[in-house]
């Protein structure tokens, strides 16, 4: 017992400012939710409604996050206190890893706090982790994957492969993104000294072992026709080509979600990696960065989130880098400099990242930097992927229980014999999990939607009478039924996503053969 607690003593010790920066983290992230200025995000309303539905796949997503999904629920329920502590937990325990690789790449205590800090403050990370989603976790499962290869990097224990190949499998069952990051890194092992690994036999089997943990997705993509390739390209078909036009905008784009400080130490962490005899062993992680990259340039896929689970090692390598920089330099202070500069920048991000300013005061904010809008074209791209990031990040928290009171006033005018045979069918799959989710508060039918994981689970057929449409053109639902008839209106919300707003409710009769 004894030495249990010495030994808990001792971890305490060694890691109290990581540890401290990360609890900080944990609860600047989580506090915000007891405000209750927001709702659901309608990503985490569309992960419930699939913990309904346990399945080893989903259209856009593999089912790690949701299988813990299912799992939280059932315990603890799911109030947006209960399913958003998971993604605060998430966020700090990444937080303390940075620290431990910091520290492993030959960081001190200053390398190990700013990089803790520099991650803390990063407005990408705070508005990703402040929802329940499966990017909340990717993250911090590349993270400890790379923790356990600096590990073998440092001391050859080769063993670690499985190890590695474990949380690789788990990655792969959180996000098929993550297949990028691996391939990555196998091509970077071809490009360093790590390509000796290639005969290990530990090396095989820790592929074996990822193999083996993602296979039960694998099973069901092709009993799926490979649903979720032909999902990624679609959104890839129509995303903006990345031009050098548009990867020129990306740049101060990129700097903005990072944090501007945080965005050249990452820089520097590009350097140490690259261009440095510390940072030479661990070169393997600059071509993972590198050719990431160049996976997402290639395929027309700009959203600058893509790599962001590389993010950590940069931060990581940056602060290294900059300690050994300021070495000798105390005279001119450049440690409480960077270190105050960190809080300032931290203190803003908070502000923009995590839902601590009421709608009203957001809007207002947004409005006036779209007001900026219309002089230049570079600059009308960039506030634009801003403020639409901010839209979407905040404004899908808003109203969707209310618009499921609207159905059910609409569906509630029915008769009792249309309404025991009648279905909803929502636009996508945001409105369809608000009303499936809250639907059972006011005893609201079976709901469909346009979208590709309803199709599969309700067999690509739509089966009611009537059917009780959402948001529809009634022009286009007089092509498929001979009966359209208005039941009422989703009420304006103030500060909702624009596209929410007075929405028309129709009841359809009499589906058109063929």
């Amino acid at each position: 017992m004894n030495i249990k607690e010495s030994s808990l003593t001792m971890f305490i010790k060694n890691n109290r400012l990581i540890l401290l920066i990360s609890l900080i983290n944990f609860l600047i992230i989580y506090i915000p939710n007891l405000l209750e200025y927001y709702g659901y995000f309608y990503d985490e309303l569309y992960m419930i409604i699939h913990s309904r539905r346990p399945a080893w796949g989903y259209v856009d997503n593999p089912p790690f996050a949701t299988f813990l999904l299912g799992i939280i629920r059932l315990l603890l329920g799911d109030s947006i206190l209960v399913i958003r502590f998971f993604p605060a937990l998430a966020s700090a325990a990444l937080t303390f890893l940075i620290g431990i690789i910091t520290r492993k790449l030959g960081g001190k205590k200053f390398a190990e706090g700013m990089a803790c800090l520099a991650f803390s403050i990063m407005p990408l990370f705070l508005a990703l982790n402040s929802s329940y989603t499966a990017l909340a976790f990717e993250s911090l499962i590349l993270t400890c994957c790379v923790l356990i290869l600096i590990t073998i990097i440092q001391g050859k224990r080769e063993p670690y492969w499985l190890i590695a190949g474990l949380i690789a499998g788990i990655g792969l069952l959180n996000k098929h993104t993550f297949a990028v990051f691996t391939l990555a890194f196998i091509a970077g092992m071809m490009l360093t000294p790590l390509k000796k690994y290639f005969i290990s036999r530990f090396f095989w089997f820790g592929v074996l072992t990822a193999a083996i943990i993602v296979l039960p997705n694998i099973i069901w993509e092709i009993q799926n026709n490979f649903i979720s390739i032909r999902y990624y390209n679609s959104v890839r078909e129509n995303a903006i080509a990345p031009t050098p036009f548009i990867m020129l905008v990306m740049i101060p784009v990129t700097a903005f979600i990072m944090n501007p400080l945080v965005f050249l130490i990452s820089l520097a962490g590009i350097f140490f990696l690259f261009f440095t005899a510390e940072g030479k062993p661990y070169r393997v992680f600059g071509w993972m960065v590198l050719i990431s990259f160049l996976f997402y340039f290639l395929t027309n896929i700009d959203r600058v989130d893509r790599i962001a689970p590389l993010y950590p090692i940069l931060i990581a390598g940056g602060s290294v880098m900059m300690e050994n920089l300021m070495e000798g330099m105390d005279r001119f202070r450049p440690k409480p400099l960077i270190v105050s500069l960190l809080i300032i920048g931290g203190m803003f991000s908070f502000l923009i990242s995590l839902p601590v300013l009421q709608p009203k005061t957001l809007y207002k904010y947004i409005d006036i930097i779209e007001s900026k809008t219309g002089e230049y074209e570079y600059c009308d791209i960039l506030l634009n992927r801003i403020t639409s990031s901010y839209r979407k990040n905040f404004f899908h928290r808003l109203g969707w229980e209310s618009m499921v009171e609207d159905v059910s006033v609409a569906y509630n005018k029915l008769s009792p014999q249309d309404k025991a045979k009648a279905v909803i069918m929502a636009r996508h799959y945001g409105e369809a999990g608000a009303i499936e989710f809250f639907g059972a508060k006011y005893n609201l039918p079976r709901v469909i939607a346009l979208d590709e994981n309803y199709r599969i689970w309700e067999n690509g057929t739509v089966k009611g009478n009537p059917v009780i449409s959402i948001g529809f053109n009634k022009e286009a639902l007089n092509i498929f039924f001979e009966e359209v008839e208005l039941l009422g209106t989703i009420h304006k919300c103030d500060f909702c996503i624009y596209y929410q707003n007075d929405l028309p409710i129709y009841a359809c009769k009499k589906m058109r053969k063929g």
